[in-house]
């Protein structure tokens, strides 16, 4: 949703805007406290703002790392 709301708005956000919103950022945005994010992360192959951009990798809090080739 971040990247067709950069793509569509009109220059109402920058990219640097775009790709706080796929982060921990979009929580403090919204107002709502998040559980810490510590060793949680995701690999994308290419951008996560473009349509074409996809996930490759998941590691969740539990420490679990899901991969998709």
């Amino acid at each position: 949703m971040a990247g067709v709301a950069l793509a569509n708005g009109q220059g109402a956000l920058n990219y640097e805007e775009a790709f706080k919103l796929v982060g921990a950022n979009f929580f403090t945005m919204l107002g709502v406290e998040a559980e810490s994010a510590e060793g949680e992360f995701v690999v994308f192959e290419g951008s996560p703002l473009d349509i074409d951009g996809r996930v490759r990798a998941v590691r969740n809090a539990a420490g679990k790392v899901d991969v998709w080739a």
